[in-house]
């Protein structure tokens, strides 16, 4: 059943109209069924490896501050927001 869980992590990623949060929760949540004492950190990399590739790179460059999945959560919502501005605003130009 664990091995089970672990291939869902592994190959979890963000849909394209996902919204960060709900990945966030899944993820936390899949990590937490692997194994309950796993540290944030390792999550934070888990979060990090399926996540939208267009926010990877900025989150990337925070990902040695982000200690704690508050942080990685605040981030990863801020990257979501200008995402979803720089979508409209591009939609509106067109």
């Amino acid at each position: 059943m664990i091995h089970k869980k672990f291939d869902l992590l592994k190959q979890r990623k963000q849909l394209d109209n996902e919204a960060v949060t709900s990945y966030f929760d899944d993820v936390v949540n899949l990590c937490k069924e692997i194994d309950p004492t796993m540290s944030e950190q390792i999550m934070i990399k888990h979060l990090m490896s399926g996540i939208n590739p267009d926010f990877q790179k900025e989150l990337s460059r925070r990902e040695s501050s982000m200690n704690t999945l508050n942080e990685f959560l605040k981030y990863a919502k801020i990257e979501q927001d200008l995402y979803d501005t720089f979508e409209k605003f591009h939609r509106l130009s067109i």
